[in-house]
């Protein structure tokens, strides 16, 4: 299932105002394999009632089987109930193989709202009844580290697109070496005549660790007449990536 923001809500019926049922307390984690360890989430009940909520690992889609971290998870409890406006505590621990090759692993930790009774019901004066249960599902990052971070990428592709008062970087950027990559932009303006107007800079988004990966991200125009564009692409060390001096185009 492909997680969009972390998060996938689930509409059985037309709403105007959509608050989530469940909320998730940290919304991800960045922790050392070279030892065992234990966490702790917290499961926030948003609602009026009584839930229960459903949690699992789940596989990402841009890391291979070998790199997936949910097979080495163990989750206590499975399923917890959580009392109206109240918490509840979740752990997972990570038991990973001692030979387990330096790199970055991953998965995703599941929080399933369980419905709790049918939706649609008919009564008998063929008149209908409607019972809305809106179901939050949310999905948060559990990244492990073992060893060593080898952070290689190449930049396959990289284009600037003028979109109104902004500009679209359009960027490909391949994973080659045993961890993910954080990409950061750097942009230098200049005008005609080789003068800095100004300069932008910001977050891409991060890879996974068996492909390449596609962004689109905006970035402010200057409000003067820019000529060409200098363009760094960084990984999370603020190693450059690429560098290269582009103009925008403007279709």
């Amino acid at each position: 299932m492909k997680k969009i923001c972390g998060v996938i809500l689930f509409l059985l019926t037309f709403t105007q105002g959509i608050a989530f049922n469940i909320g998730i307390a940290p919304t991800s984690f960045e922790i050392s394999l070279d030892k065992p360890e234990t966490k702790e989430v917290t499961i926030l009940n948003n609602t009026a009632e009584e839930m229960r909520v459903e949690v699992s690992p789940e596989k990402p889609e841009n890391y291979n089987e070998e790199h997936y971290l949910g097979k080495w998870m163990r989750i206590y409890p499975k399923v917890v109930s959580v009392k109206p406006f109240g918490k509840q505590i979740v752990r997972f621990a990570l038991r990973t193989p001692s030979d387990l090759p330096h790199g970055e692993y991953k998965s995703y930790l599941v929080f399933k709202e369980i419905p709790k009774k049918p939706v649609d019901e008919i009564n008998k004066k063929e008149n209908m009844k409607i019972n809305i249960n809106m179901l939050t599902e949310i999905a948060i990052s559990i990244y492990g580290e073992k060893g060593n971070q080898n952070i290689i990428a190449e930049v396959k592709k990289i284009n600037l697109k003028k979109d109104g008062n902004k500009i679209q970087l359009e960027t490909e950027i391949v994973p080659k070496g045993n961890s993910s990559v954080k990409a950061f932009y750097e942009v230098k303006f200049y005008n005609v005549n080789g003068k800095l107007i100004s300069n932008e800079e910001g977050i891409i988004g991060r890879t996974g660790r068996s492909k390449a990966e596609k962004f689109e991200t905006l970035i402010n125009l200057p409000q003067k007449k820019v000529d060409r564009v200098n363009i760094k692409i960084l990984d999370q060390k603020r190693k450059v990536i690429l560098e290269k001096e582009m103009k925008i185009i403007t279709e």
